[in-house]
């Protein structure tokens, strides 16, 4: 690799630093939060939630129009050009086109709530809670352009610290203090909206403070409605579509079933969504980076690719191992004995996050080419494969039917853009090491699990913990001895790991 190249590999393993630390504390936080309200009020009322958060995520999508990516796309370039009027009117242009329509996408909810509600789900219990979600879009287009342009400055820390951590963390506390105090499932509504309205606050204070002024800046920005609308459409449009992807299984089941089952659907979903982590935390700088590397040739671009996804993979891997073998009893842990009913679920769904992350980070390579048209033409098709699964499988064998099409849906996404990448740039995201997770993971698994179901009939809760144990030190030691991290990676992790700890006082 060339020195351009190790460069922006360490600036990935930086934000990769914080966003992994932000994300592991996200994800606690957030299945506190779940864990709450399922076993405070059962598995019909948290599907109610969940029908209200499907909403209010599409709602959200709809309201930001992608341009939170214009953001991340076309500020580095400025910045590069040292052009702050273009800067500041690339930022404006989003806030000012977002705003009116999550002010209109809440008020359609709240004056709707009762139609979606009872004509279409037949949930009255619904109605409060979506009453008060329909306050949730202005907080969010704020929260997530702001912290667009912090990311843009490839500064992740903001992002994590807020949106990712004290976001959650005042969802958790609100919500718990309200469901005690009485309020239910509408307490952990209240409670998403303080964490989406704080989150707001504290990011429109830090880009106006820390990297601005920007949207109060003297310098006349240049408005650039056209340029980033022409990039953020087809994004847009997509990322509807993939709203609706991620929710049309939740959709169909609270359609053609009840909450009950879309609460015990909604304890496999973000279980399996947990070996999506490793690829949001590279994720998250990835495209910015894509589009430096992009400038100068394709090999820069096949390097960064494959790393980035061999980095991916070997995290995500051992996850799988977890939630395709002992299914009922990570969901036991997590929600509570009545969701082990969505175990083969779980399974089913692993084996569609494992695809996604083995095949990489596609989608930033389109994006930093700026075929984002390709992207919503990719999304139509696989919105046609999946709605049509849904409406097939759901009615013959309900959560299991849901979980089939969305894992045929992600195999489906992911080989298109693998296609696509290769047609484009001649690139793809495997190489030699590939192959070296499941090595590495082959003695591992089999002294773990052969072991633990030869000694226990049932394997209990708390073998997991030393079973985890065992398996993550018998595969750590085949990453080492398989020359999965090469030794130039390793002292890059390690230097990062020890900026990590004076970074968080250990």
């Amino acid at each position: 690799m060339s020195d351009s190249d190790h460069d922006i590999l360490d600036s990935l393993v930086k934000g990769a630093g914080w966003t992994a630390i932000g994300i592991v504390v996200s994800k606690f936080l957030s299945y506190l939060y779940r864990a709450a309200i399922a076993r405070f009020v059962g598995p019909e009322a948290y599907g109610t939630l969940s029908l209200g958060i499907m909403i209010v995520s599409f709602a959200t999508t709809i309201s930001v129009l992608a341009l939170n990516s214009a953001i991340k796309n076309f500020v580095p370039k400025y910045r590069a050009e040292n052009d702050e009027g273009a800067i500041k009117g690339i930022v404006t242009s989003a806030f000012e086109i977002s705003l009116p329509v999550s002010l209109l996408a809440s008020a359609s909810i709240f004056l709707l709530a009762e139609k979606i509600s009872l004509g279409i789900f037949n949930a009255p219990s619904l109605i409060p809670v979506l009453k008060v979600f329909a306050l949730v879009p202005p907080f969010a287009v704020v929260s997530q352009h702001s912290f667009a342009l912090t990311l843009a400055y490839r500064k992740a820390k903001y992002e994590v610290l807020t949106r990712r951590v004290l976001q959650n963390l005042i969802q958790l506390l609100v919500s718990v203090a309200l469901i005690i105090g009485s309020l239910g499932v509408v307490g952990a509504a209240i409670g998403w909206l303080a964490g989406s309205a704080v989150s707001a606050v504290i990011g429109l204070y830090i880009m106006e403070k820390k990297f601005g002024p920007v949207l109060t800046s003297k310098i006349k920005g240049r408005r650039e409605y056209s340029k980033i609308f022409h990039y953020s459409y087809p994004l847009v449009l997509s990322g509807a579509i993939a709203t609706v992807l991620g929710w049309t299984d939740t959709a169909f089941i609270g359609y053609y079933m009840d909450e009950s089952a879309v609460g015990l659907y909604n304890a496999a979903l973000p279980t399996a969504f947990l070996m999506m982590m490793p690829y949001t935390a590279f994720s998250t700088l990835a495209m910015p980076s894509m589009s430096e590397v992009l400038e100068r040739d394709d090999k820069s671009l096949s390097n960064i690719l494959k790393t980035l996804t061999r980095w991916t993979f070997t995290v995500s891997f051992p996850m799988f191992v977890l939630m395709a073998l002992f299914s009922e009893q990570v969901l036991h842990i997590l929600f509570g004995a009545p969701y082990r009913e969505a175990a083969l679920s779980l399974t089913i769904l692993s084996f569609g996050y494992l695809y996604s992350t083995a095949v990489g980070h596609l989608d930033n390579v389109i994006k930093a080419l700026d075929h984002t048209d390709i992207l919503f033409k990719n999304a139509l098709i696989n919105f046609v494969v999946n709605i049509g699964l849904n409406i097939y499988l759901i009615p013959l064998y309900g959560i299991v039917g849901g979980a089939i099409a969305t894992t045929v849906s992600i195999i489906v996404a992911e080989t298109m853009l693998l296609i696509e990448v290769y047609h484009f740039k001649k690139v793809y995201p495997f190489s030699k090491d590939s192959v070296k997770p499941v090595l590495a993971a082959v003695p591992a698994l089999l002294i773990v699990y052969a072991g633990l179901n030869l000694t226990f009939e049932t394997v209990p809760l708390w073998a997991l913990i030393p079973g985890g144990t065992v398996f993550t030190l018998i595969y750590g030691f085949g990453v080492l001895k398989t020359g999965l991290l090469k030794d130039e990676e390793l002292k890059r992790l390690k230097s990062e790991a020890g900026n990590l700890k004076n970074r968080i006082g250990l």
